[in-house]
């Protein structure tokens, strides 16, 4: 038998402080080429060709390689709405970055505010792919160019009654 979980809990997971919005307050989003690594515990793998973060300002650094970094995200990271019906969204602000290669892109790693890359049990991140349709993260185009922007207009996360 499945555990079945309330609204209300469905909610307050995905908005509360403890919660995955209070987690992942100020974080940001790097996009790679590739296929995602297999969990969000391991290194990253592909190539790094943008960080997302709000309208593309600089947000601190969680390092361009496989190596750890960890110097805080803080201003210009990204911040969620209120959850509603189970699913968290985006906020109002503007999502975007500027690439710094040109690639194709394969997944995304989301970051909490300290951007620690590489192998870790204990960062708060999570991965996803990316897609035309039908993916984690849905992009107009997977093409990356270098020094063009890519905006993320629309990116939830919904947690399941069951």
């Amino acid at each position: 038998m499945a555990l079945r979980l309330g609204l209300g809990l469905r909610n307050k997971l995905l908005q509360g402080t403890g919660g995955i919005a209070g987690l992942f307050a100020d974080g940001v989003m790097d996009i790679y080429s590739g296929t995602m690594p297999a969990s969000a515990d391991v290194v990253e793998t592909g190539t790094f060709l943008v960080r997302i973060t709000t309208a593309s300002g600089i947000a601190g650094s969680g390092g361009t390689g496989g190596g750890t970094s960890g110097t805080g995200v803080g201003a210009n990271g990204l911040d969620f709405g209120t959850a509603a019906n189970g699913v968290l969204s985006k906020s109002a602000s503007v999502w975007s970055g500027t690439g710094i290669v040109t690639g194709q892109a394969g997944w995304w790693r989301f970051y909490s505010t300290e951007a620690l890359k590489g192998t870790s049990s204990t960062a708060i991140r999570m991965d996803g792919n990316c897609g035309v349709s039908g993916a984690d993260l849905n992009m107009s185009s997977l093409t990356v160019t270098l020094a063009a922007t890519i905006t993320i207009d629309s990116f939830s996360i919904t947690l399941p009654a069951y």
